[in-house]
């Protein structure tokens, strides 16, 4: 009982303010992020667009998959530890959720440096490919 009591206290600023029921405007910007920072690996490599993330291996596909982008690990993680799950599904009847769906400021931040990480590149691709010193005869 002083675990349940224990563990109910844990929640309960989280639960208050939405970040553990499901906040559809948060949960949005972190999908958002993947997708934009998604978009600019699939176009960077010939590969199309974004076409889906996978949580189980931590990556994203592209329309025309022949290679996939791994996305920042925590995002793919349970905000909980693995000890704390059989609590968690007790009171809400299912697993904790994943970092991106949580989407607090911390993974915001992460998703952001993310997609900046990728802009960059395909800046200095395009910085690279249309210099004149790089011009294929």
């Amino acid at each position: 009982m002083l675990v349940i009591t224990f563990f109910m206290l844990l929640l309960a600023p989280p639960i208050q303010n939405g970040v553990i029921t499901g906040n559809t405007v948060e949960q949005r910007e972190c999908m958002d992020l993947i997708k934009r920072g998604g978009d600019i690996a699939c176009k960077l490599t010939g590969q199309g667009d974004y076409r889906s993330m996978s949580v189980s291996n931590c990556w994203v596909s592209c329309t025309t998959k022949f290679a996939y982008f791994s996305l920042p690990h925590r995002e793919c993680e349970r905000i909980f530890g693995v000890e704390s799950w059989a609590g968690f599904q007790e009171v809400f009847k299912t697993l904790p959720p994943y970092g991106y769906e949580n989407c607090d400021d911390e993974d915001k931040e992460t998703l952001t440096n993310w997609v900046h990480r990728w802009t960059e590149l395909r800046d200095k691709s395009k910085d690279y490919s249309c210099s004149k010193d790089n011009k294929v005869d």
